[in-house]
């Protein structure tokens, strides 16, 4: 479905009416257009609006206010049942000089259920509700997929917007007249952040005409806010659960192929999945369930898939907010377990290798890179280095307090590591095994422009790389004396930070919480119990963001998926637009405490030389006490691109640069890793847009003086990112041969 709004970009005059200001959008129209949909749906898709095109308003609350508790919404009808909301479009004013919506601004999109059709009740508690970020400089839709749909059996359903913290005098972008007249449709204000709501008619009944027309004598209309809809089939999330009987606190979880792998960390095992039929098998780690604590922790596989390492963490006291982890109770050398894939295809434990205290989630290099195992030793803060040939330790990297997880960025040649102890990142060469820099989380960054900060994040827990974008996404979990939860962003090129991205799903809960599972926060260390094996009162206390994974580079996928831990639900953003797009949230009845969690994204064969479409896309989530088990969801696909995020169909590389496609909006420019150095070069020569967005390209040389056949000769690949002028990065695969 596409649909297009003309904006006007020269403000006039604006009047007042019932603390409601609204002022016109005139003169020349806006080259702007927007697609709210973009795909195949499994079902009829269909978009539902009351607008017809144009926006001739924008409204709010005027200066004094500053939007601060502005709400707009709209009642939309369906014309048959069920019908599934999949994404939703709203308009915000980003054209009004000094009243428009700043970029990156926080908005809180709310979908009530409206079964008897009569609108949104007073204080109503929404179906969904999630934190939106407007993009962009000058966009005007933002579009936030849904893939935890909700459906509607009867009525009608309402989406809008709410402004919790003041963005801006007049966000919203109103139609006059619109069609706000058809039975079953209806706009609606609210001024309290949706205490009250009043239909829009009501409010602006007696304001003048925006547009000043005769034929329009009042400023009623509807809203520019629109849904998706779905008809049956509707794919929803599914979910598979796995028992291993002999598992207890699963933990780590790495995929590969047709093997998904789960550290079992108080029962000193791991549970080996096949993918093709979720049989599994049990394999004891270090000295087994019997001898010293070993405490399995990460996991990783190597490239043929026929060598599996299990990092031992030498306890199996499982930290929590309230008990963080105590070094002193810790084995003082920590070992790697190393197995190997049997001819019969079980695996076996066949070595041991010994690394500093603490080890934790690991990272794995490819033969192409060295084959290197990076191994996070908490306990004596650096990072050791394993060559798998030989199973001998090549070097000791110092590196932030308490590392807790490793993560390899392939385009880049480089290591990222967690430092859980002080919240910084480490960036590792892994050609000379040297840290490059600390990456340090301003201590005061907020979650938008303009709003106060958040309180500094702590706990780093574990990290992925998006294959959209290449960015790196950060689980902070939080600490003892800080309930805060967040996924930061951070540019791989630059190695700097992005942006906090928030949500109800990322937010954590303090020490002494109950949890999901409802059992109480721990009173001391949770320890194993010899008897019975189990850790007596796990799984409730403080928590947060757990697990994060994303799908491997080659796959054009959208999703990082994460785990959060105080809440029992497994979220999901899109990396595209930053946007958590898990509302509602998936929750996890059968696992109120999850840990690690995988992802395992399966493509057909498509020929494409970007990456293919996702037909797959499953979640492996490590579910800890009082379950122990193992979930695989199956997530559904997001319902389309965003209009300003690019899609390349092809590039030519060759005097030139030349990126075909669509999304390519004026200010983008192109940048090449390279393939040697992991720089990302920037052309000498500015950028141009073409065919209405459908070409971008640029002209050598590079910043540095090289041409594009000096800096990608000799390589099958060509890794380019396009860079929006809003900051946002796209990641594209060229293959050469």
């Amino acid at each position: 479905m596409k649909s297009s709004i003309i904006l006007v970009r020269r403000l006039t005059r604006f009047a007042l009416v019932l603390a409601l200001f609204i002022a016109p959008l005139s003169g020349k129209p806006s080259s702007l257009t927007a697609t709210a949909q973009d795909l195949v749906p499994t079902g009829t898709l269909s978009e539902l609006s009351l607008d017809d095109g144009q926006a001739n308003c924008a409204a709010g609350t005027g200066a004094a206010a500053n939007g601060r508790g502005f709400g707009w919404a709209n009642k939309l009808t369906p014309t048959s049942y069920p019908a599934t909301l999949r994404s939703i479009t709203i308009g915000f004013n980003r054209i009004l000089i000094g009243q428009s919506v700043v970029q990156d601004a926080l908005y809180r999109i709310v979908v009530y259920l409206d079964p008897e059709g009569d609108g949104p009740a007073d204080n109503q508690e929404p179906a969904a509700t999630f934190t939106g970020r407007v993009r962009g400089a000058f966009d005007d839709l933002m579009t936030f997929n849904l893939i935890t749909p909700i459906t509607i059996t009867s009525g009608s359903f309402v989406v809008g917007a709410i402004d919790d913290f003041g963005f801006g005098p007049l966000p919203a972008l109103l139609d006059i007249p619109g069609k706000a007249t058809p039975p079953g449709s209806a706009s609606y204000v609210s001024f309290n952040a949706g205490g009250n709501w009043k239909t829009q008619a009501a409010v602006f009944a007696n304001t003048p005409n925006c547009e000043s027309s005769t034929t329009n004598p009042h400023a009623v209309g509807s809203w520019l806010i629109r849904a998706a809809v779905e008809s049956n089939p509707v794919e929803l999330p599914t979910v598979t659960r796995i028992k291993d009987p002999a598992a207890v606190e699963p933990w780590g979880v790495a995929v590969s192929g047709g093997t998904a792998l789960v550290t079992n960390y108080v029962s000193d095992n791991l549970t080996i999945i096949n993918t093709l039929d979720n049989t599994f098998q049990n394999v004891a780690v270090g000295d087994g369930t019997g001898g010293a604590a070993d405490g399995p922790y990460g996991v990783v596989t190597n490239a043929n898939e026929d060598r599996v390492y299990v990092t031992l963490f030498g306890s199996n006291t499982i930290p929590t907010k309230e008990f963080p982890i105590d070094y002193a109770t810790v084995a003082d050398n920590g070992r790697v377990a190393v197995l190997t894939k049997q001819v019969n295809g079980t695996f076996t434990q066949t070595s041991l290798i010994t690394v500093g205290k603490g080890p934790r989630f690991p990272a794995i290099t490819p033969p192409s890179a060295g084959a290197k195992l990076y191994v996070p030793c908490g306990g004596a803060n650096r990072v050791d280095v394993i060559n798998t040939a030989t199973n001998a330790k090549i070097k000791e990297i110092a590196v932030g307090n308490d590392p807790s997880s490793c993560t390899y960025a392939a385009v880049n040649g480089k290591i990222y590591v967690t430092n859980s102890g002080d919240g910084t990142i480490s960036v590792l060469d892994i050609k000379t095994d040297t840290k490059i820099k600390d990456i340090s989380i301003p201590a005061t960054a907020p979650p938008a422009p303009g709003l106060p900060p958040l309180p500094p994040l702590k706990n780093p827990v574990s990290a992925a790389i998006s294959s959209l974008n290449n960015n790196l996404y950060v689980a902070y979990n939080g600490a003892n004396d800080n309930p805060n939860g967040a996924i930061v962003e951070i540019d791989t090129c630059k190695d700097m930070f992005v942006r906090v991205v928030t949500d109800q799903t990322t937010t954590g809960t303090a020490a002494g919480a109950a949890g999901a599972s409802g059992i109480a926060a721990p009173t001391s260390a949770l320890t194993r119990d010899a008897a019975t094996g189990l850790t007596p009162n796990a799984g409730g206390g403080g928590g947060g963001p757990f697990g994060i994974a994303a799908a491997n580079f080659f796959t054009a996928s959208h999703f990082v998926v994460f785990t959060n831990d105080a809440l029992g639900i497994v979220g999901a953003i899109d990396a595209a637009i930053d946007q958590v797009m898990t509302a509602p949230a998936i929750v996890l009845a059968n696992c109120p405490k999850p840990r690690g969690i995988a992802y395992r994204s399966i493509t057909p064969p498509c020929g494409s030389r970007f990456g293919c479409a996702e037909s797959s896309r499953l979640a492996y989530v490590a579910c800890g006490q009082p379950d122990s088990s193992v979930l695989i969801i199956a997530l559904p696909s997001i319902t389309g691109t965003p209009p300003t995020v690019p899609v390349i169909t092809f590039a030519d590389i060759g005097k030139k640069m030349t990126l075909s496609g669509r999304g390519f909006v004026n200010g983008a420019r192109i940048e090449v890793i390279d393939p040697v150095s992991g720089v990302c070069l920037t052309f000498a020569n500015p950028p141009k847009v073409r065919n209405e967005g459908k070409e971008l390209f640029q002209r050598p040389p590079f910043s540095d003086g090289r041409t594009i056949k000096e800096v990608i000769k000799g390589n099958a690949n060509a890794y380019l990112r396009v860079v929006n002028p809003d900051g946002s990065t796209f990641f594209f695969i060229r293959r050469i041969v």
